[in-house]
């Protein structure tokens, strides 16, 4: 009786302290989404499933229109987009992915509004994921640029930036 007790209190235990969670990983090479889930116990990890590829409507659009160069490799480059647990009080997305994602009706739209822009601005955004620390504030650019909130000078001006300069230019993005 006495370890039925006990294994029970171990079972109950090893629920409370784990975690099932999902990461989602976004390629700027092959333009695709990767997820897959997690569960781990005591933060250690016991079970990755295997990576699945998700469609994703901009993605699709900026493929077929020409305005993505997907490049053919072995290996591409994955950047973490979301990484989320179910005890987590955030939702662990990167804003840089969430502004690209969330709006993808309003990034088609803009794209064929803008469409000589678009392409300059598509291939700027290809080379900044693909060769350049991703933070928070390119998430805010993303949402300045998709909403109207930028204009076509000030979205030029963005793209001419050397890599060298990044840094002190989105600081002053406001």
């Amino acid at each position: 009786m006495r370890k039925r007790f006990y294994i029970s209190i171990g079972v109950v235990l090893l629920v409370a302290l784990s975690s099932v969670g999902e990461r989602w990983e976004f390629s700027p090479e092959v333009l695709e989404l990767r997820t897959r889930t997690e569960t781990r116990i005591f933060n250690i990890p016991v079970y990755y499933s295997a990576w699945t590829t998700q469609p994703l409507p901009i993605a699709q659009f900026l493929k077929d229109d020409d305005f993505w160069q997907v490049e053919e490799t072995e290996n591409p480059k994955w950047i973490p987009a979301l990484h989320r647990r179910h005890w987590w009080a955030g939702d662990g997305t990167e804003e840089w992915f969430k502004a690209l994602i969330s709006h993808h009706d309003d990034w088609i739209a803009w794209t064929e509004a803008n469409p000589e822009l678009a392409k300059t601005f598509w291939v700027w955004l290809q080379q900044v994921l693909k060769h350049r620390p991703i933070d928070g504030q390119l998430g805010i650019i993303l949402y300045d640029v998709v909403n109207g909130r930028v204009d076509e000078s000030r979205i030029n001006e963005l793209i001419m930036v050397p890599a060298n300069a990044w840094a002190e230019f989105i600081s002053d993005w406001k």
